[in-house]
């Protein structure tokens, strides 16, 4: 990249060093998921939900294993006072990491197939051993993620993010031929790319020489709440983000499970990524502030703008969803569009909540923050049992959407207690906000009113149209906080 063009791109970048590393970390990520969103309707057309249905349970107790890959120390790395108690944390994930998967190892071969027969997919036993594979991946890559975050090396994590999703798409469309089973290869080898590029940053690190056995255990001491409280609340908050897979694929069947994959897929992570892009450089700013003077200010501020970003396209997908992902993956996937449709406002409750519960671990309120997990995945397991009992899926994906809501909004009362910021002004931008995303999309009520009259040219115009004030809105959002 030529000196002009790196002048013209940093330019272009916030100049507050706050807004500038969420950019990185953002434009990375936004990246990556574009690879996804892009490679979607190619992808939907070699798999069948079924196939998807495999790729969504493996991955849910991938992600749930790996929740406890390290104890979530690698969390601390970014707040550690000096760089040798970092290093000391850095050696010490990697020992549990280590440990860790050598249980799973064993758990995988003795187990496996109990494993696979409760959740009733028996297509999955054959490939149990990549869990394994991807515990070490995933947990791998945490670890020098953070270290990443604490360096500030929000280029280089953005670039490792990228390299994720082309690695992963790359093998699951060259391999289709071979069916379902390349979707888990390519989602558990995805996750590994990037782990040379930030490990040998961390690696490289001076501090490494000054980690000693007394050094690692007094780190492991003075963090302990993490693997006490956080770990506990990670792993509560992702068996109930992955709890609707894992249930329907078990008590309803394996399309089930695959069309809500591809409905998350689409919905959800490309909001949490961006999301989880704040509250990474949140995290990295918060050992070089005043935690409590500061704090408050940037969380009300973040906060507000993780509303007016999310809110526009949360009303667009309840508005157009099932006719959206008929345009985009095809007739066989319209099912997933009406679960988008249900799903939209837990997602976009969870895209402002979500990041800014790192407030939490800063403010090293652990056990406050196991608490509001274990309520969330409360609310949601009800959620979920009731449509259960009743056969519905759709009821199930309802209600999980509501519970998310009342699970987050809750996060937000505590949190705005313990920063001392009004519920009054929280609720007072919410309202602005949902004012200016309904003007954002009146080309798609207006399409939703006469649709039975219209045909698809003018859903193509309504749908261009709501994404032109929509992207509008999110530049002036963009300009205000830089």
């Amino acid at each position: 990249m030529t000196p002009s063009i790196k002048a013209v791109l940093s330019s272009l970048l916030p100049k507050s060093s706050f807004a500038r590393g969420v950019s990185v970390l953002a434009g990375g990520a936004v990246t990556a998921q574009a690879l996804t969103v892009l490679a979607s309707p190619v992808l939907s057309r070699l798999y069948t939900p079924d196939h998807f249905g495999l790729l969504a349970v493996f991955t849910a107790v991938l992600t749930i294993i790996a929740a406890l890959a390290t104890l979530r120390y690698e969390l601390a790395i970014p707040l550690a006072d000096d760089d040798v108690v970092a290093a000391n944390l850095l050696v010490l994930c990697i020992a549990i990491l280590a440990g860790v998967t050598v249980v799973v190892t064993l758990l995988v071969y003795s187990s496996g197939p109990v494993l696979t027969h409760k959740l009733n997919v028996p297509l999955l036993e054959p490939y149990l051993w990549l869990v394994p594979v991807g515990v070490l991946c995933i947990g791998g890559y945490n670890i020098f993620h953070y270290w990443g975050v604490r360096s500030k090396l929000f280029q280089t994590i953005a670039f490792a993010r990228v390299g994720q999703s082309f690695a992963t798409l790359i093998i699951q469309i060259l391999g289709y031929k071979y069916g379902g089973a390349v979707l888990l290869i390519g989602q558990a080898v995805g996750q590994g790319v990037g782990l040379s590029r930030l490990g040998v940053s961390a690696l490289s690190s001076s501090a490494l020489r000054s980690v000693s056995w007394s050094g690692v255990c007094s780190s492991a001491h003075r963090y302990r709440r993490f693997p006490v409280y956080t770990t506990w609340a990670g792993l509560v908050n992702i068996v109930g983000q992955h709890l609707p897979i894992l249930v329907f694929a078990a008590f309803f069947s394996s399309a089930a499970a695959g069309l809500y994959l591809i409905a998350n897929r689409l919905l959800v992570l490309p909001t949490s990524l961006l999301g989880g892009a704040i509250g990474n450089v949140l995290l990295a700013h918060s050992g070089t502030s005043d935690r409590r003077v500061e704090l408050p200010k940037t969380y009300s501020g973040v906060q507000h703008k993780l509303i007016q970003v999310g809110l526009p396209p949360a009303l667009v997908l309840m508005l157009i969803g099932p006719d959206l992902m008929e345009l985009v993956l095809g007739a066989d996937w319209r099912d997933a569009g009406i679960l988008v449709r249900w799903l939209a406002l837990g997602a976009f409750a969870g895209f402002v909540i979500a990041p800014l519960s790192v407030v939490m671990a800063i403010l090293e309120q652990q056990a406050k923050g196991l608490l509001l997990q274990v309520n969330l995945f409360a609310l949601r397991s009800i959620a979920i049992g009731i449509g259960v009992y009743l056969s519905d899926l759709y009821v199930a994906v309802a209600a999980f959407s509501v519970a998310s809501v009342l699970g987050y909004a809750s996060y937000a009362v505590v949190m705005s207690k313990l920063l001392n910021l009004s519920m009054a002004s929280q609720i007072k931008s919410l309202l602005e906000s949902a004012w200016y995303a309904v003007l954002s999309v009146i080309p798609l009520l207006i399409y939703s009113l006469y649709s039975a009259q219209l045909g698809r040219v003018e859903f193509l115009f309504a749908v261009v149209s709501a994404g032109c004030l929509v992207i509008v809105r999110w530049v002036f959002v963009a300009k205000m906080a830089s």
